[in-house]
């Protein structure tokens, strides 16, 4: 019986991560739409003022490139995310697959 308590209790134990890499995963797919949506202005803005925004954009150039490095390191961890979510499912299909056999 104490075994079959632990089960559970790693069973509820990972429905607990899973629920919390979701959530990171929201938040970092939002960021990702989000700074798509960025780069749209920005594109908008170079049409309107294209002097100013160059400008601008070699002033800010290391500022800018920090930006295209948080970009790339979101993309990252948006497919790390997707990936552990897809691990842990795995683990709960195979936990509750093991629970019912012992049943």
């Amino acid at each position: 019986m104490k075994h079959i308590n632990n089960v559970h209790t790693h069973l509820n134990d990972i429905k607990k991560v899973l629920k919390q890499r979701e959530e990171l995963y929201s938040y970092f797919l939002s960021r990702v739409e989000f700074n798509q949506l960025q780069n749209k202005a920005d594109i908008r803005l170079f049409f309107k003022k294209p002097l100013f925004y160059f400008l601008r954009y070699i002033i800010y150039l290391p500022t800018n490139l920090l930006r295209v490095v948080e970009r790339v390191n979101n993309k990252f961890y948006l497919i790390k995310m997707e990936n552990e979510i897809e691990v842990l499912k795995d683990e709960i299909s195979y936990m509750e697959k093991k629970i019912w056999k012992k049943y």
